[in-house]
């Protein structure tokens, strides 16, 4: 079993990583065990490894020399685990310029996005790379799909509120 040290203590890698495939972000797998944001990359690359070698898939991909590396959760998902970006996407800046990884790899299999469109995620997983798992639509569409399932509610105060 893998191991991760903390404060004298030791706590098994299995756990972050299960904590990281239930949803939790980096940085509340960071307030959660006490360490910082590359402590938890590396925890998260030790157990990728060692899940894949448990009969578990860890995927990569190499576009443009660049390495995504990923895992498939229960759902199908491809969970990004190489790469951290803000608001829970995963993105890389190239050129001073960032990213978003979905949208890349969306760019590399079908072409440029046209303007005013924006690619959606089916299974509401922010770091979902799986291309079965993306739609392209409007932002008028993702918000849509997202009151349709019940991510967002009406309220008379807002037009649109994050439903907890």
């Amino acid at each position: 079993m893998l191991l991760s040290y903390m404060n004298g203590k030791s706590i098994p890698i299995k756990n972050i990583f299960t904590d990281y495939k239930k949803g939790f972000t980096i940085k509340q797998l960071e307030n959660k065990y006490a360490i910082n944001r590359e402590s938890i990359r590396k925890r998260l690359h030790l157990a990728c490894i060692s899940e894949s070698r448990s009969k578990r898939f860890c995927g990569e991909l190499n576009p443009n020399g660049k390495k995504i590396k990923f895992i498939i959760n229960n759902s199908g998902c491809h969970i990004c685990i190489s790469h951290v970006g803000h608001h829970g996407y995963p993105a890389f800046s190239r050129n001073n310029k960032s990213y978003r990884i979905h949208r890349f790899i969306w760019e590399q299999k079908f072409g440029k996005i046209s303007e005013g469109l924006v690619i959606c995620h089916k299974c509401d997983n922010k770091r979902c790379i799986n291309l079965n798992h993306l739609f392209i639509g409007t932002q008028a569409d993702n918000v849509h799909d997202a009151i349709n399932k019940g991510l967002f509610k009406r309220s008379l105060k807002h037009d649109f509120q994050k439903n907890t």
